[in-house]
């Protein structure tokens, strides 16, 4: 039994609205941004170009080299990913590792990201790459944060966009961050006054 399978048997109807809001708040309070429609959502995804992300993830001497299946499945994924991410705006939602590389290459396009967020969400979605690092309970909570991430696509899947199979991968370490990062790793670093770096 896969987690969809079990998330699907679970689930009697979404925990979340999806009807439209439009948020006139400050930026600092954009994190309680609500939930987007669905239907909103999708044209604004159709709208976007995909084409430097899918480059990133091709391309052999510039990006990640992969196959165009697993780059259109991985995209796919991270559209549905966002969708999530509309639809869904307080949950701390989890990519499968594929679907994380996706995600990676339209942040490492820095203007790109922060326009398509805009353009998306009405304000920037922020990365934490530490998920469940560190302790025993920040495993415990990337697990309860896949858990949920799962739980929302079965709700927002249809027959018409079913799951894309990368999100059986299971989770990935990065995690959508709702609020200030606390749990970063550290090594210790010792910076001299020529910018020679020790480790």
């Amino acid at each position: 039994m896969t987690a969809f399978t079990a998330a699907a048997d679970r689930i009697s109807s979404p925990a979340f609205s999806t009807s439209a809001r439009c948020s006139t708040r400050p930026a600092h309070e954009l994190h309680d941004a609500g939930p987007i429609a669905a239907a909103v959502i999708d044209q604004r995804l159709q709208a976007l170009d995909w084409g430097p992300i899918a480059f990133q993830l091709t391309d052999h001497s510039a990006g990640l080299g992969w196959s165009c299946d697993r780059a259109a499945n991985a995209l796919a994924g991270y559209l549905q990913f966002l969708r999530a991410i509309a639809l869904f705006p307080q949950a701390p939602l989890v990519p499968s590792p594929d679907i994380d590389q996706a995600w990676h290459c339209h942040l490492l396009d820095t203007q790109k990201y922060a326009a398509d967020c805009q353009f998306l969400f009405g304000r920037f979605i922020d990365h934490n790459p530490y998920a469940g690092v560190g302790t025993p309970s920040a495993e415990r909570a990337l697990r309860a944060a896949w858990q949920q991430t799962c739980d929302a696509l079965v709700r927002t899947a249809s027959q018409i966009s079913p799951l894309a199979a990368v999100w059986a991968d299971g989770p990935t370490t990065c995690i959508l961050s709702n609020g200030e990062i606390t749990n970063r790793p550290r090594r210790v670093v010792c910076v001299s006054a020529n910018l020679a770096v020790q480790l």
